[in-house]
């Protein structure tokens, strides 16, 4: 049996607002892991986020035209993010909307699978939780 867990309630919103989406392989789960913590975790813990509330949803919003993973099951206490109740991860093809209610309560990470950008959602400061986008370029 596998890390990750799957999430009926994330794969339902998936299909009604994606082009298509996947489960992610344990394996494929550990490399995004690296990913994220390499490309944007020194950034994180030093509270260094371009935007962040509202600012930062339509941030991600403007960005969904790519490939987006869809992480949780890694704390980030300095954000407020605990990882959630268990991992879980998927990737998503051409996205057409946010659901931060959704994210926030699941405590998703969302990274861009080119490693541009990531917006983390926590449910763990207040009504609809917080996001913070971290936005990079290559």
């Amino acid at each position: 049996m596998g890390i990750l867990k799957d999430l009926p309630e994330l794969e339902e919103w998936l299909s009604s607002v994606s082009r298509s989406w996947q489960r992610l392989s344990d394996d494929e789960y550990k490399r995004v892991v690296e990913d994220f913590q390499r490309s944007f975790l020194p950034a994180i813990e030093r509270e260094r986020y371009n935007s962040k509330g509202e600012r930062a949803q339509q941030d991600l919003l403007e960005r969904l035209s790519t490939d987006v993973i869809l992480f949780s099951g890694l704390p980030i206490p300095t954000v407020g993010n605990m990882g959630g109740s268990f991992p879980t991860a998927y990737r998503a093809r051409d996205l057409q909307d946010i659901s931060p209610e959704l994210f926030g309560k699941h405590e998703l990470l969302l990274m861009c699978a080119e490693l541009e950008w990531t917006c983390l959602f926590s449910n763990e400061t207040g009504p609809g939780g917080w996001c913070a986008e971290q936005f990079y370029r290559r």
